[in-house]
């Protein structure tokens, strides 16, 4: 992180609560072609799709 990226106060919250994106970090990489992030596209669908309660 970033200092001057802010997160998301939804994010802290749910981290706290146990609920985190996990499972959508294995496997990362295994699709990632040179010169692409193999992190960006499934770890912010991932965060999008947190619950909001």
């Amino acid at each position: 992180m970033c200092r001057a990226s802010p997160v998301d106060p939804l994010v802290v919250e749910r981290f706290e609560e146990g609920v985190t994106i996990a499972s959508a970090l294995e496997g990362l990489g295994k699709d990632g072609g040179p010169g692409r992030p193999a992190t960006r596209g499934p770890v912010e669908r991932a965060v999008l799709r947190l619950p909001e309660s």
